[in-house]
């Protein structure tokens, strides 16, 4: 077995009777490395014992942790931002993009639910991730143009409550920035989503370029596509693109399109050379590239990597693009790869196995990654706990590894 560089593992968070994700929509984008070699992670935390997916989580905590030496041991903390982590543009004025329902307080949130006659869904600690309706107005909504998610479990996990059915369609985002530190937020402009029938932000939430371009990508399902029964068939990827300092923004599609190919989850790296890197989650991961502040995008195209594993990307210090991702068939864990020329080639011989004692299932999250000062690169994550997969031993928890650049581990 050849092994280069180092390795070690660091269990994070693991709460008995909590599930811990790093996935769960809407609050990705939850790594910060800040100045003071402060490492600032957030995720989701449920009652494993209720029901919690991508819809409807019962029972919800959003938990800060901090470290300070460089991933080895965590504290809790206060929460560091409400939403996604805000760019900050080049005199220090942060941005962000917010769907308008999200800023609708829990109240509002629960007299929807009871206007709708479905009130006994409310908990004051849920978390409402889609919009809920009563299962009886399923063909109106359709008729309506949504896409409608109407499944309330597999016969091993629920979903949804009983009667209870789902759509995601943003009709409104918010853009906001802070002149104060995110002290004070003040409504900038309101991003109609009026063309889409299904709408997804991917991770991170945004990136600000050296000359204060925003960007901010997104999938979402065309009304051009159609609507009706829940699809994503006719996914593809935007970007959200601001030259005045989010003021305004315009949507731009990202590559041409492709055959039979469903894209979902988009992360952007920007690199030192002037190009910015998409890695997109679809039926194996893509990659486009665009080398004019994201006005325009190369057509997307597999690197080599099947499966559709959600992802994250940072440039290192090197100028080598980094992507991890979780790898959830035999041997599922986290992995990760490198590319050496700004994302036209992706060195997948030489994965990096940083995890493969996980069983296999859907339920590994999102992997994210910082860089640190001495040039090692921290990764967290959540994986599962326990050889079988059932509702009495499913168990999610936070770990981390942190690792060299040059490290390399093959299966096994």
């Amino acid at each position: 077995m050849t092994t280069r560089g180092w390795k070690w593992d660091v269990d994070i968070y693991d709460r008995p009777g909590w599930h811990a994700y790093t996935y769960t929509y809407p609050h990705w984008g939850g790594i910060l490395r800040r100045d003071d070699c402060e490492i600032i992670v957030r995720f989701e935390s449920a009652d494993e014992n209720a029901i919690n997916d991508d819809f409807y989580i019962e029972h919800y905590r959003a938990v800060f942790l901090s470290s300070r030496d460089d991933g080895l041991t965590w504290r809790e903390v206060e929460p560091q931002w409400t939403y996604n982590i805000p760019v900050t543009l080049s005199e220090g004025t942060l941005v962000e993009i917010v769907e308008d329902r999200r800023m609708h307080t829990g109240e509002e949130q629960r007299k929807r639910l009871e206007d709708l006659g479905i009130s006994e869904v409310w908990r004051d600690d849920c978390l409402l991730a889609w919009d809920l309706w009563p299962a009886h107005m399923t063909e109106e909504l359709k008729s309506q143009g949504y896409i409608v998610w109407d499944r309330q479990g597999d016969g091993t996990f629920v979903w949804l409550p009983e009667g209870v059915v789902a759509t995601h369609k943003v009709s409104t985002l918010v853009g906001r920035t802070s002149s104060d530190g995110g002290a004070t937020w003040q409504d900038q402009t309101t991003i109609s989503m009026d063309d889409f029938v299904h709408f997804s932000t991917g991770f991170p939430y945004a990136i600000a370029l050296p000359d204060d371009t925003i960007l901010s990508p997104f999938y979402g399902v065309h009304k051009r596509a159609g609507s009706g029964s829940f699809s994503m068939l006719a996914s593809e990827v935007y970007v959200l693109r601001s030259t005045d300092k989010g003021r305004s923004y315009d949507v731009v599609k990202v590559g041409g399109p492709i055959d039979d190919v469903t894209l979902t989850e988009a992360d952007l790296v920007y690199h030192p050379s002037g190009r910015i890197v998409a890695l997109i989650r679809g039926t194996e991961i893509h990659c486009s590239v665009s080398d004019d502040g994201g006005k325009t995008w190369s057509t997307p195209r597999p690197i080599g990597l099947a499966g559709r594993y959600p992802l994250h990307g940072i440039c290192l210090t090197s100028g080598n693009i980094l992507c991890v991702y979780a790898h959830r068939s035999y041997p599922a864990g986290i992995r990760a790869t490198l590319s050496y020329d700004v994302g036209e080639s992706w060195d997948v011989e030489h994965e990096k196995v940083l995890r493969d004692d996980i069983p296999p299932n859907l339920y590994i999250g999102t992997p994210a990654s910082v860089q640190l000062d001495d040039g090692t690169i921290f990764t967290y994550y959540n994986i599962v706990k326990g050889k079988e997969i059932t509702p009495e031993r499913l168990h999610c928890y936070i770990a981390g590894s942190r690792y060299t650049e040059d490290y390399v581990r093959p299966l096994g």
